[in-house]
């Protein structure tokens, strides 16, 4: 039985998880990891970036995507892709590494980080969407930060801004918003982020299965913005691909299975629309477009 088969029948949570994680190659997770008690990670400007650096070597070490970060004085988020099944390996490296040169540097002992890290599994765009706009949210509803793009320990700006060289891949979830014109991706996401930051928000690591309480705000805004069409719009799409579903191709059967996944539609009544098996769904969303063949992981 395949993950997403496993998470249709709710026998997988994607909110964060400390123990009996779900890691395979390929996979993408938001993952957090912060300081016991009231216990702070950061104290000075070169620790954030004694960590980024840490961050950047250990994700070309381990072979990671980085799509998205927030470092907060006392935890950090990150989302990324493994390409192997070493996400435990690496971050005991990452917080390893940066424990012992906290303590070396404040002469302290013990724990730098509480616990084991936390890592939610990304299954679907509006997750993984939401996942990164929450992450860009975090030092703005912690009031760090009187504006949104003023927060200098995250990603945001790679988002909103002109193109920078970096390790982050921006570009990844951009292209969920659009996949060929980045002007307009950029756009879509700082529309969504404003948005956004009206939600009543909570802390993801005290109410782990918060994350799917936002995606559905998300989902909405999506809908407001146009990048989800409107249900009559996806209807009228849905039947003409049953009038000829041969010569509609594989790609146009995974927009629609998308389309109605983020609408929130489960697997068995999306079969049933299409007029094709579980499996046949399952094996569709895994199929990658063109665009997606061609895209590159920038590691600068």
């Amino acid at each position: 039985m395949g993950i997403l088969e496993l998470i249709d029948k709710n026998k997988v949570k994607r909110y964060l998880c400390a123990r009996n994680k779900i890691i395979y190659p390929g996979a993408i997770y938001h993952v957090t990891h912060r300081a016991p008690g009231r216990e702070i990670l950061f104290v000075e400007e070169k620790d954030y970036l004694h960590m980024l650096s840490l961050l950047k070597e250990i994700s070309k070490k381990f072979k990671w995507s980085i799509y998205s970060f927030a470092f907060m004085p006392n935890h950090i988020h990150i989302l990324l892709k493994i390409s192997e099944a070493n996400l435990s390996s690496g971050m005991k490296n990452l917080c390893e590494r940066y424990a012992k040169y906290f303590n070396r540097k404040y002469e302290r002992k013990g724990p730098v980080f509480s616990r084991p890290y936390r890592a939610a599994l990304c299954v679907d765009d509006m997750y993984l969407v939401s996942a990164s706009i929450y992450i860009h949210l975090n030092p703005f509803k912690a009031k760090l930060c009187k504006k949104l793009k003023d927060y200098k320990w995250n990603s945001l700006d790679l988002y909103i801004s002109d193109k920078k060289s970096s390790f982050i891949d921006s570009g990844f979830i951009l292209k969920i918003l659009d996949e060929t014109d980045n002007v307009k991706a950029k756009n879509s996401y700082i529309k969504l982020i404003f948005d956004a930051a009206e939600i009543e928000f909570k802390n993801i690591i005290e109410y782990p299965n918060f994350i799917d309480f936002f995606k559905d705000k998300i989902r909405n805004i999506f809908k407001k913005l146009r990048l989800i069409k409107t249900d009559d719009a996806i209807e009228e799409e849905l039947e003409n691909f049953l009038k000829r579903p041969q010569q509609q191709g594989i790609l146009k059967r995974k927009y629609l299975i998308q389309q109605l996944l983020a609408r929130g539609f489960k697997i068995n009544d999306i079969a049933k629309k299409l007029k094709i098996s579980r499996k046949t769904v399952y094996n569709t969303l895994k199929v990658k477009s063109e665009q997606n063949k061609l895209h590159k992981t920038s590691v600068a």
